[in-house]
């Protein structure tokens, strides 16, 4: 062989392996730094906006129940529901039953379980808060 064709392998090589590498700390730069980043304790999914969430610490007058407004990599964007205004199940909820003055944001940690999601008119009147 030619030596112009060993010049050619080993640009070829040199270049297949700069790629391998480049693509392998692509890859390690894309994995999470534990394992459950994004989600609540207990494996479950995250939350989304428009869903109920139990979480462990009360909000304004001890509600436990939070209607996800926006969602974040640590914290959601949380407004607290009264347990006054919610009828029969979790997913049965008024509007009134959402106080605007108690929207905070909520870390992760703090939600425990979903409840169910609020009805599609009850989120069309109250998704202005997640502003």
């Amino acid at each position: 062989m030619e030596t112009g064709w060993w010049i050619a392998l080993g640009v070829v090589v040199l270049l297949a392996l700069v790629a391998a590498y480049v693509d392998g700390t692509g890859r390690l730069r894309r994995r999470p730094r534990d394992g459950a980043a994004g989600r609540p304790p207990g494996g479950t999914a995250p939350p989304r906006p428009g869903e109920l969430w139990r979480g462990a610490a009360g909000g304004p007058e001890g509600a436990a129940l939070w209607l996800v407004l926006g969602t974040g990599a640590d914290a959601v964007r949380a407004a607290p529901v009264t347990s006054a205004h919610v009828a029969g199940e979790a997913g049965r909820v008024t509007e009134g039953a959402v106080r605007a003055a108690g929207v905070r944001s909520v870390p992760l940690g703090e939600l425990r379980e979903r409840a169910g999601a609020v009805d599609a008119a009850v989120w069309d009147r109250v998704r202005h808060l997640a502003d």
